[in-house]
């Protein structure tokens, strides 16, 4: 071989191996932008499960203290009169007032304030 023709062989050895050198300095910088990514994505998606079972359990704790107080419960109410709904309370009413008389009297109470307004005086 013919130290012109080594000197070839050199350089493009050389600069297959530069050419090569490149290539693996940018699929690095690609692999590691895809695993930064990768991880900015795995935090998101922790920190949406994260927010999503914290709402899961407040909604749990709401249904838990509607049971309890009785609130959500179809049986809680009953269909006095066409279109009311009194709660299901032993006894008599609080307001002294008969339950099937209070049931008669509700549906006019949007018509009828009980009340009456405040007159102005001029």
């Amino acid at each position: 071989m013919t130290p012109d023709n080594q000197t070839r062989l050199v350089e493009g050895i050389g600069s297959t191996i530069d050419l090569s050198v490149a290539e693996a300095t940018a699929a690095q910088k690609a692999l590691e932008e895809q695993v930064a990514q990768m991880s900015s994505h795995g935090r998101n998606l922790e920190d949406s499960l994260r927010i999503a079972r914290e709402k899961i359990a407040t909604l749990e704790d709401q249904a838990s203290t509607m049971s309890s107080h009785g609130i959500g419960r179809p049986h809680v109410f009953q269909l006095r009169s066409p279109g009311t709904l009194l709660p299901r309370m032993p006894g008599p009413s609080p307001c002294s007032v008969s339950r099937p008389t209070l049931a008669r009297f509700l549906p006019y109470r949007a018509r009828y304030p009980l009340a009456s307004p405040p007159e102005r005086s001029t």
